[in-house]
């Protein structure tokens, strides 16, 4: 079961006009898409202070949590 995609950012800034006409041609084809902003700490220890994170990068990363402990419940048998 394929439940979304995750598209992570690979440097700051915009996305390049052709990239990011070819993530919209990737993500019609799933049924949830969760786009990651930049994040340099993220990429330099691994982690984040998740309090001094912008407000978009821990929505995001809200959101994709959320869609995973979803379909984690609804593997695990009751």
């Amino acid at each position: 079961m394929l439940a979304g995609l995750v598209i992570v950012a690979d440097t700051p800034g915009r996305t390049p006009k052709s990239l990011a006409a070819a993530t919209r041609v990737i993500a019609g084809g799933v049924p949830s898409t969760w786009v990651v902003p930049w994040i340099e700490e993220l990429r330099l220890t691994g982690a984040v202070d998740w309090e001094s994170m912008a407000r978009e990068p821990r929505k995001v990363l809200t959101a994709l949590g959320e869609a995973v402990d979803e379909l984690i419940s609804e593997r695990t048998p009751q």
